[in-house]
């Protein structure tokens, strides 16, 4: 019974980690829709993601606390937190400004979506807890391979400073893509998401590698 619960939690946060990774690739492309009923079409399709991530972290959560006899009462709450603290602050701040501009789309005009909406589709608030929610899903890889008992709160201690260097780093590149969303509508490169994809992808398969 417990290697079936076990296999299910990693089985899920691989799910949460590719579910977290396109809805955070889906978020940061908003800004490059030709017009206001792509842009409209796009935010609808992130609130499916919004909710599939919900559920994913919701079933994750219910896994970990199955097996929190064995990891114990600190793995469970290192891990809950990285869960339950991004997924929320997708409800929280992401999910009133993804409502606001589906609204301000709704009229689906070809015309190109204007400084306004430019803006809106990439308000760091908006953007960021999607790429700090697979951020996130990813680190706990790195919870697979610190032994469950005894559990050191030293052995997270690097991991949880570069977590929060890069979530920094994040907010402060999203917050640079805004002002230049407000000047001009920036030109989409399709070969920078594949090489940003690919070494995404190639980072996790490393990690899980070395650690799993």
């Amino acid at each position: 019974m417990y290697e079936l619960l076990i296999y299910a939690q990693l089985s899920t946060l691989m799910l949460l980690i590719v579910c977290s990774g396109i809805a955070a690739i889906q978020a940061s492309k908003l800004i490059y829709s030709k017009s206001e009923k792509q842009l409209n079409h796009k935010t609808r399709h992130l609130t499916f993601w919004s909710v599939s991530l919900s559920l994913l972290a919701a079933v994750y959560i219910l896994l970990a606390t199955a097996v929190h006899p064995t990891i114990g009462l600190a793995q469970l709450l290192v891990r809950t937190s990285l869960t339950a603290i991004p997924v929320s602050l997708i409800w929280l701040t992401s999910a009133p400004r993804l409502r606001k501009l589906v609204r301000r789309t709704n009229a689906c005009t070809p015309l190109m979506p204007d400084v306004a909406r430019r803006r809106q589709a990439t308000d760091p608030a908006f953007i960021f807890p999607y790429q700090l929610t697979a951020l996130c899903s990813a680190s706990l890889l790195y919870l697979a391979a610190v032994p469950a008992i005894p559990f050191q709160w030293t052995a997270v201690t690097i991991p949880a400073t570069l977590l929060l260097f890069l979530s920094c780093l994040l907010w402060l590149l999203q917050s640079h893509r805004s002002q230049l969303a407000a000047e001009a509508a920036p030109v989409y490169h399709p070969w920078r998401f594949r090489l940003a994809q690919t070494a995404l992808l190639l980072s996790l398969l490393v990690i899980s590698k070395l650690l799993l």
